[in-house]
């Protein structure tokens, strides 16, 4: 395709004070009113902050309102300078803005990103529903796996339920009652619309995975397939899931592999590649250049240590490859990569 809108930044003084600038922001105008120039503004601020910098600068032409309008929506503000370049013989009268580059609030960060998704989402809600288990990004079904634990006549918590369709799963499979939490309002409506849809008695809380709205030792088994799994902090949202769970309750999550995170590139749909794109060393709180949310991805050993130290005993890890024939709606892995390696892991532990 042709471009037509593209963000350049630097950092200067990389070796003493690091400081950000956008050099350049540019949407043709037949492009103009889609969003793509917050969005790259957005990309390139989440550039510089990865690189160091905690401030960032930008030259404007004066009288350009659009673009100030545009930057000052965008927190950045008038800080008094006034230049004037040439450009192209030409004298260009410009004026600077400035900005504080701060790092993720991740509930805050999620809630708007999975609000945004919510749509999405929701058109593929019934059919979640109406459907036996079926997994992950592939929809792997669970009679080629059995995974799906047993809850019969158990109380289960899905820990990020989005549209609540593995809550619907485990009432449909004889659990005693279930509940489902998430951190996005318009995921939760999309969830009540199908519980009522499909005569479940089904109640779901607004909330967060790492603050849990219940009792002690409330539920046998706490569940959730790509919710706490990967957009909470598993040192935090683990330990809650240990405390709301009895003694001897169920602990089950699926999110990406980590072979999968290693070999991700920088830009949240861009397909996954062959070779190792970042270091499993200190791998943990992950940000994409073109998404605001926040997700988070440890090692193997991180993990078992997280588990143990919360207090649970590891049953299983189930590795999920693709299936022949198998697509997918997600722009970051393929089948070809995901028949070769896991794309997602399942986690099993017990409380002890």
């Amino acid at each position: 395709g042709t471009p037509v809108a593209h963000v350049l930044a630097r950092v200067q003084n990389a070796d003493t004070e690091p400081r950000g600038e956008i050099l350049q922001l540019y949407v043709d105008p037949d492009h103009w009113g889609r969003s793509y120039g917050r969005t790259l503004l957005a990309v390139g601020t989440r550039a510089l902050h990865r690189s160091g910098c905690d401030t960032a600068e930008l030259w404007v032409l004066d009288g350009n309102n659009r673009a100030i309008d545009l930057y000052e929506r965008a927190g950045w503000q008038l800080d008094g300078r006034r230049e004037v370049h040439v450009v192209f013989g030409i004298d260009a009268p410009e004026i600077a803005m400035s900005t504080t580059l701060t790092g993720p609030d991740v509930v805050r960060d999620n809630r708007a990103f999975w609000d945004d998704q919510a749509a999405w989402y929701a058109t593929k809600a019934d059919a979640a529903w109406s459907r036996t288990p079926r997994w992950g990004i592939f929809g792997i079904d669970d009679a080629d796996v059995s995974i799906f634990p047993d809850v019969a006549d158990l109380d289960v918590v899905e820990l990020g339920c989005g549209t609540g369709y593995v809550s619907g799963w485990a009432l449909a499979t004889g659990a005693r009652s279930a509940v489902g939490i998430d951190n996005s309002p318009k995921q939760l409506a999309t969830a009540q619309a199908m519980a009522a849809k499909h005569e479940r008695s089904l109640p779901f809380v607004h909330g967060d995975a790492h603050r849990l709205p219940f009792a002690d030792r409330s539920f046998d088994v706490a569940i959730n397939e790509y919710g706490a799994a990967i957009w909470c902090d598993p040192h935090i949202w683990i330990p809650e899931a240990a405390r709301v769970l009895r003694p001897g309750g169920l602990l089950w999550f699926l999110g990406n592999s980590v072979q999968l995170m290693l070999c991700m590139a920088e830009f949240w749909d861009e397909p996954a590649g062959t070779a190792l794109r970042r270091p499993l060393r200190g791998l943990g709180h992950m940000t994409w250049l073109d998404t605001a949310d926040s997700e988070f991805h440890v090692s193997h050993g991180e993990m078992i240590s997280i588990l143990t130290r919360s207090g649970f005993a590891v049953e299983a890890l189930h590795e999920l490859y693709a299936p022949e024939g198998a697509t997918s709606d997600y722009g970051f892995v393929g089948a070809e990569w995901g028949s070769q390696w896991p794309v997602e892991e399942v986690w099993v532990a017990r409380r002890r």
